[in-house]
C-alpha cells in the first residue's frame, strides 16, 4: 500500500508490510559435522502475517506513490460499525479495549475486498480527551493486521473541514489516493451505524453518506442482510431547505434620509451587521465591491471602537471620500488628503452587535462625515437566533473547505465566539441614527456545482450532536 500523503490531523494505516532485509550469506562454508548438528538443533521460524503500521503523515504538497485504485470503493465506518468497546461500553478504557461488532465481521471484509472493492475506512476522532486519541493509534495497526487485507483508514483529529459529515476525507480519497481511477458510484457504498435512527447516537454517517454521493448501508445490513429501516430522521438545520431568492425584506428609511441635507446621490456608508459567517464578505464581494465601494473592517476594542490605528486609517478613508466633511479626523490622521478614486460609499465589516457598540460606531461616523448617509444591511435568515447560528456554523465550515487561502489560514470560527454573538446581540433599528436599514437574507451565489457543494450537512462539523437539538429537518418514510 502507499504512504498517506494527507494533512497532518489526519492519519492512514494500512497492511502493508515494512521493508525488511535479510543478512547476506556467509561465504565460508561450515564443516559437514557443524552443519548437521545446526539443522538438526535450529527450528525453522513460523511464517508470520504482514504486520500493520501507522504510514506517515498526509502532506498537502504531497501525492500517494499508490497507481493501484480501485473503481468499486466499500466505505466504513470504523466505531460502532467494524470495532467496539468490550462490555458495551461507550469509549473504550485503553488501546487493547476493542472487539469485532460481530462474529463475521472480518470475514465479510475478507469476502468484500476479494470481490474487487476497495476498503476505507473513515473515522471522526476528534475528542477533548487526547488520551483517546493516542489509544486509537495504537490500536489501529492491530484492528488492521486482524482484518489481514489492503485498506484505507483516513481519521480526522480535529473539528474542522475533514470532519463527518463535512465530505473532505471522501474527496481527498479520490483526489490523491485512488489513482486516478474512477468510482463506480452504482457499485459503491458507505456503512456507517450513525444512521438516525430512533436507537443511534447521531444522523453524522448518514449524512456523510448524502454529502458524498454514496449509497448508504447500516452495519444490520451490509454484515447480518437485514432489510433497510425507513424510521431515520435527518436533524438539524436544513441546508437545503435555505430559501435563496428572497434576498431582501422592505427597506425602513428614516425621516431625516429625504431632508434638502441629504443628498441621494451623494457617497454613503454602509454599515454591515451580522454574526460571524453570516455573509458579510460575501455580500460585499458580490454586490458591492463591483459598484467601487471601500471596504474597512476592524477588531472592534472594549469600547466597540477601532484601535487607533485603524481609527486613523478610517478617518483617512472617509476625508477622500467626503471632501466637504469636518475636519475632526485630522485629530486622528496626519494626513488629510488622499489619492484614493472617487466611490460611491464605504462599506463597514465588522462585529458590532449590541446598540451601544453601534451607536458609538454610528457617533465616530458623525464626527467625521456630518452629512453622510449612513445605510444598515443586517444579515439573517429571517428565521430567528436559532437559525443565524446555524448559517454561521455551515457558513464557516464551507469557507474553510471551498474559501480563499486568507479564509483557510484563519481556521474555523470557534462555536464560543458564535455563541457570543447570539448572546449578545440586538437587533438594529433607525432610531440608533441610521438613514436607511435594509434588512437581507443571506443568499449563496456561484455555479450550480458550487451551490451543491454549499447544499450539503456541514453545521454539525461542530462539537455536539444534531439530534439533541430536537429539530428535525428530514424525516424517513418510515419515520
Amino acid at each position: 500500500m502507499a504512504t498517506a500523503s494527507t494533512p497532518s490531523h489526519l492519519a492512514q494505516a494500512s497492511t502493508a508490510s515494512p521493508t525488511s532485509s535479510t543478512p547476506a550469506p556467509s561465504r565460508s562454508r561450515p564443516s559437514d559435522a557443524a552443519s548437521k548438528s545446526s539443522q538438526s538443533t535450529q527450528k525453522r521460524p513460523r511464517p508470520r502475517p504482514p504486520k500493520s503500521r501507522l504510514q506517515g503523515s498526509w502532506l498537502p504538497n504531497l501525492t500517494s506513490r499508490s497507481g493501484t485504485g480501485r473503481g468499486k470503493i466499500a466505505a466504513f465506518d470504523l466505531d460502532g460499525t467494524v470495532i467496539q468497546p468490550r462490555n458495551g461500553q461507550s469509549f473504550p478504557r485503553d488501546s487493547n479495549d476493542w472487539e469485532f461488532c460481530g462474529p463475521n465481521v472480518v470475514s465479510k471484509l475478507r469476502e468484500t475486498h476479494n470481490a474487487g472493492y476497495s476498503l476505507i475506512l473513515i473515522s471522526n476522532q476528534a475528542s477533548p480527551m487526547p488520551r483517546l486519541a493516542a489509544d486509537f493509534r495504537k490500536k489501529l495497526p492491530h484492528v488492521c493486521r486482524k482484518i489481514n487485507v489492503p485498506l484505507r483508514v483516513f481519521a480526522c483529529w480535529e473539528f474542522d473541514e475533514y470532519r463527518k459529515p463535512a465530505p473532505a476525507m471522501w474527496t481527498a480519497l479520490l483526489q490523491r489516493f485512488n489513482g486516478d481511477v474512477a468510482v463506480d458510484y452504482a457499485q459503491s457504498y458507505y456503512v456507517g451505524d450513525a444512521a438516525g435512527r430512533a436507537a443511534d447516537h447521531a444522523d453524522t454517517d448518514l449524512k456523510f453518506a448524502l454529502n458524498a454521493g454514496l449509497r448508504f448501508l447500516t452495519p444490520e445490513q451490509f454484515f447480518l442482510g437485514a432489510p433497510s429501516d425507513p424510521t431515520w430522521t435527518l436533524w438539524g438545520w436544513h441546508p437545503h431547505a435555505h430559501d435563496h431568492t428572497t434576498r431582501a425584506a422592505p427597506e425602513q428609511v428614516s425621516s431625516s434620509a429625504s431632508s434638502a441635507q441629504l443628498d441621494p446621490a451623494s457617497p454613503e456608508i454602509v454599515l454591515l451587521v451580522g454574526g460571524p459567517a453570516a455573509g458579510k464578505t460575501h455580500l460585499w464581494r458580490e454586490q458591492y465591491e463591483p459598484l467601487g465601494y471601500q471596504r474597512f473592517t476592524f477588531a472592534p476594542q472594549q469600547n466597540s471602537l477601532p484601535s487607533s490605528a485603524a481609527l486613523s486609517e478610517f478617518g483617512t478613508l472617509v476625508s477622500s471620500i467626503f471632501p466637504a466633511s469636518s475636519d475632526a479626523h485630522l485629530a486622528l490622521s496626519n494626513t488629510s488628503t488622499s489619492t484614493l478614486a472617487p466611490c460611491p460609499g464605504i462599506v463597514v465589516d465588522a462585529l458590532l452587535p449590541t446598540r451601544r457598540s453601534r451607536t458609538s460606531f454610528l457617533r465616530l461616523i458623525h464626527s467625521l462625515a456630518p452629512s453622510a448617509r449612513v445605510r444598515c444591511v443586517v444579515l439573517s435568515t429571517f428565521g430567528g437566533a436559532a437559525d443565524d447560528l446555524e448559517l454561521g456554523k455551515h457558513n464557516a465550515v464551507y469557507r474553510l473547505a471551498h474559501g480563499t487561502a486568507e479564509e483557510a489560514r484563519e481556521g474555523l470560527t470557534p462555536l464560543p465566539v458564535l455563541r457570543k454573538w447570539e448572546r449578545e446581540y440586538e437587533e438594529p433599528s433607525l432610531a440608533e441614527g441610521f438613514t436607511h436599514l435594509n434588512p437581507q437574507r443571506f443568499s449563496f451565489s456561484g455555479p450550480p456545482d458550487a451551490l451543491a457543494r454549499w447544499q450539503q450537512w456541514l453545521a454539525d462539523v461542530y462539537p455536539g450532536k444534531a439530534k439533541k437539538s430536537g429539530r428535525v429537518a428530514v424525516r424517513g418514510p418510515g419515520a
